[in-house]
């Protein structure tokens, strides 16, 4: 069977230039890089979300502003203790200590046993 001349075309591109589809990552673990940890599971403005609420650690804050500066306008997906809990947009530098994060019911399940003391 006989490919399209453009798909071979697009399939070469990708083979010589490489495209990367990935999102940029960033894992934190609750235990090291979180200093404060509130979850919100009632909101009076947005009665369906979740929201994680963390205080970084100063080497938390530094490695979360440089990667949200190399994935400026690209997604970054955020791992906390080993579980994908979002992929935003970049839109800016996240030079903060302060992070929000909306998690969907199933992620908040899924990752609540980690977040708890031991």
């Amino acid at each position: 069977m006989r490919m399209p001349w453009k798909i071979t075309a697009a399939i070469l591109f990708c083979a010589l230039y490489g495209v990367d589809t990935q999102a940029a990552e960033i894992a934190f673990s609750s235990r090291q890089d979180f200093t404060a940890i509130n979850l919100q599971l009632k909101n009076q403005h947005n009665p369906g979300a979740i929201t994680l609420n963390v205080e970084l650690s100063p080497a938390a804050q530094a490695r979360l502003a440089s990667a949200s500066r190399e994935a400026l306008h690209q997604n970054l997906t955020l791992i906390i203790d080993g579980k994908k809990v979002s992929t935003p947009k970049v839109q800016a530098v996240l030079d903060t200590r302060q992070l929000q994060i909306s998690l969907s019911r199933e992620t908040t399940q899924d990752l609540l046993p980690s977040l708890l003391p031991r």
